[in-house]
């Protein structure tokens, strides 16, 4: 079956639900735009050419992928420390659920993470600073 036959399916079925199940209407019509829009987002990924990534914007190397893995690190990292920070100093504007301990703890393995990713991106000659 293709998919503009599944498609078609799906529309006929909706249609008839309702007098042979005796579904409300409402739910089938439901049904149908749920197994529609999946059915028509396969077709709109089938058509594209095969080299071109699944998900728009994803990068296409393994040196672009840790490029990207460390500018997101590296932002959460300072979004935390900043929190820290403003904890520390007593202006934080909110209590945390967990201990100001354990918010250490995870920026600590953080910034050793970021460290580990500068000495193998200068290993593997890796410019991360673009």
């Amino acid at each position: 079956m293709t998919i503009d036959e599944a498609i078609r399916y799906t529309d006929m079925l909706a249609n008839d639900a309702s007098t042979v199940w005796e579904i409300p209407m409402v739910e089938i019509q439901r049904l149908n735009t749920l197994c529609a829009d999946a059915l028509r987002k396969m077709q709109e990924m089938s058509a594209k050419p095969k080299g071109e990534p699944a998900v728009p914007d994803a990068p296409d190397t393994w040196q672009e992928r840790m490029k990207q893995e460390y500018r997101e690190t590296k932002e959460r990292y300072e979004k935390l420390h900043r929190m820290v920070t403003k904890y520390e100093a007593g202006v934080l504007e909110f209590t945390p659920n967990c201990s100001i301990d354990l918010l250490k703890q995870q920026k600590r393995h953080m910034g050793e993470y970021l460290h580990d990713l500068e000495i193998r991106a200068e290993i593997e000659g890796v410019n991360l600073y673009d």
